[in-house]
Formats: C-alpha cells, sequence, structure tokens
C-alpha cells in the first residue's frame, strides 16, 4: 500500500522526483541505522 501511495505522488507533482532521489538516498541512511524494516517497507 504504500508503495502505491508513494507511486501516486511520484506522477502528481514533478518536484517529487527530485524528492525521490533524496528519499531513496535517505532509505539507505535508515538501513544502516538500524532500521532496515522501514527501508523495505518504503521500497
Amino acid at each position: 500500500m504504500t508503495i502505491n501511495v508513494k507511486a501516486i505522488d511520484f506522477n502528481l507533482p514533478p518536484m517529487t522526483s527530485d524528492n525521490g532521489s533524496c528519499d531513496t538516498e535517505r532509505s539507505e541512511s535508515t538501513s544502516p541505522n538500524g532500521k532496515p524494516e522501514i527501508n523495505e517497507n518504503e521500497r
């Protein structure tokens, strides 16, 4: 469900494209932070 919401948001605003790139980096940072579950949920 989270992926669906993200996909819609990504399709709605073109600015999200830039944010999406940052989101990916943030997700990666969460992995080493000790929360890989969130990364999988976001993906």
